[in-house]
């Protein structure tokens, strides 16, 4: 299986920039467009960010984490497990 293009989703005016080693991170606040993409998926860009996609190169979603701590954020952009005790 070919690895998957991460995306972070975060506010810079409500939380800092995640430190996910991620190849795109998506401020909302600089780009407001980009919330689009997540109500189409039914994400709140109010409450539910931060938020991680996981995407086949072709865009297909295959994981998304929303309200994600900063630990899960960089696990999940890093493709890792999150155990169920995080879950």
């Amino acid at each position: 299986m070919n690895p998957l293009d991460c995306h972070v989703y975060y506010d810079s005016t409500r939380q800092p920039e995640p430190s996910a080693a991620c190849g795109d991170h998506v401020d909302l606040a600089a780009d407001p467009a980009a919330a689009g993409r997540l109500a189409r998926l039914g994400l709140s860009p109010a409450t539910d960010l931060p938020a991680v996609l996981l995407t086949e190169p072709d865009g297909k979603v295959r994981v998304v984490g929303v309200r994600l701590t900063a630990e899960e954020t960089v696990r999940l952009a890093a493709q890792e497990e999150i155990g169920r005790a995080h879950v």
